[in-house]
């Protein structure tokens, strides 16, 4: 049940905020992304958590949140919350990083990593309470993650990378990400188009694979089940201007963990 919750927390976190676009020549002028979004998770069609997102970016500056929250059969193996938040500036289009924070609740602890970032958007401080052990999980150093990009920026710059990498007949992205322990490249990869029932409207969407290669900072345990297969993250975005995540699936061996957009506003 442990990769049950382990692929769970992959499921929500890619629906949170991963944008792409149209997989076909016509690639529309992105909105900024000024949305609170609300998800539904569920594993084999049985509610077991929720995600709320909120993001807000202009010219000058951009932020981002995930709230997420177990329920129903979940809460049986790991009740838990969490929020994740990053802040930064933008400079010509440029996300310059300013902090990073994520703070998970289970019944037992709770647990904090915080980043700092310089004036150029590296990494200057990285902090988790309680700490690792170094024997069970390696540090990186800071030199090696020093323009590494945090999972929340990661993916609001992947959303600006794909339109222009598929404007340019390309289809996918890679990004070198950090999240206060592991260190890892996450490739975004645009495929087929087809359509979905969304809050009672057909959508048109975008099927994205999300993949990761694992750096450094990884358990032994980790790298284990990454041998063994780390399944693909599919992720449909809406093919329009607004390129919203509608739908992420993830298969594991027992079933399928989706989460399913159920609620958006338009943050004024």
């Amino acid at each position: 049940m442990g990769r049950l919750v382990s692929r769970y927390k992959a499921v929500v976190f890619v629906a949170a905020l991963a944008v792409a676009t149209p997989a076909s020549a016509e690639v529309p002028t992105l909105k900024p992304m000024n949305y609170t979004l609300k998800y539904d998770v569920t594993f084999n069609g049985l509610p077991i958590g929720r995600v709320r997102i909120v993001a807000s970016e202009d010219e000058y500056r951009y932020s981002a949140s995930v709230d997420t929250k177990t329920r129903g059969l979940m809460r049986l193996f790991d009740s838990t919350k969490s929020l994740l938040s990053a802040t930064g500036r933008k400079d010509e289009g440029k996300f310059i990083q300013k902090d990073y924070s994520s703070r998970s609740t289970d019944d037992d602890s709770t647990k904090l990593t915080t980043i700092r970032y310089g004036m150029k958007g590296e990494v200057i401080k990285s902090e988790r309470k309680p700490p690792d052990d170094p024997a069970n999980r390696p540090p990186v150093p800071l030199e090696d993650v020093s323009e590494a990009l945090n999972p929340l920026t990661a993916l609001l710059v992947a959303r600006y990378r794909l339109r222009d990498y598929i404007a340019a007949n390309q289809r996918a992205v890679t990004l070198r990400t950090y999240d206060g322990a592991r260190l890892a490249d996450l490739t975004f990869t645009a495929h087929s188009r087809t359509s979905f029932e969304i809050m009672d409207k057909r959508v048109d969407v975008v099927n994205t694979e999300l993949t990761r290669k694992p750096i450094a900072g990884y358990k032994a345990k980790e790298l284990k089940k990454f041998k063994e297969g780390d399944p693909v993250i599919h992720v449909y975005f809406s093919a329009d201007e607004r390129f919203l995540p509608v739908k992420a699936d993830i298969a594991i061996s027992f079933g399928t963990i989706s989460a399913e957009l159920v609620g958006v506003s338009t943050k004024q």
